[in-house]
C-alpha cells in the first residue's frame, strides 16, 4: 500500500485480532503490512493502553521502518521523557532520531459543542 493513517490503538487492535481463532491474518502479516508501506501515519501514540505486547509491537514496527528507511509520521501529547517513562528506551532512542516538530495548538475537540 502506498499510504496509511490510523492510530495507534487502532493498530494495535487489528493486530490483536490476528490472534482469534477464526482469524485469516496472522500477526506476522499485519505487522509486515504496517512495516511495508510507504507512509505510515500513527496517530495518538499514548492514547492505547501500555502493555508488553502494545511495546513489542510498537518496537518492532518502528525499528523495521527505520532500518528501511520508511517515512513515518507519529502524533502524541507526550513528551520525550514521558515516551521513554511509557514505552521504554528502546522506542524512545528511535523516536529521538527521527525530527521532532512540536505543534502548540489549542484542542479543536474542545470546540465543538
Amino acid at each position: 500500500p502506498g499510504g496509511i493513517f490510523t492510530t495507534v490503538p487502532e493498530l494495535l487492535l487489528k493486530i490483536r485480532s490476528s490472534f482469534r481463532e477464526d482469524a485469516t491474518e496472522s500477526e506476522e502479516s499485519l505487522i509486515d503490512y504496517y512495516t511495508a508501506c510507504d507512509l505510515l501515519i500513527l496517530d495518538d501514540l499514548g492514547a492505547e493502553k501500555t502493555s508488553e505486547f502494545a511495546i513489542t509491537t510498537l518496537y518492532l514496527i518502528l525499528d523495521r521502518r527505520i532500518r528501511e528507511d520508511r517515512q513515518m509520521i507519529i502524533t502524541t501529547n507526550l513528551t520525550p521523557t514521558e515516551i521513554e517513562q511509557t514505552f521504554g528506551a528502546r522506542i524512545a532512542s528511535r523516536m529521538a532520531s527521527m525530527e521532532n516538530i512540536k505543534i502548540t495548538m489549542p484542542d479543536y475537540r474542545k470546540k465543538r459543542g
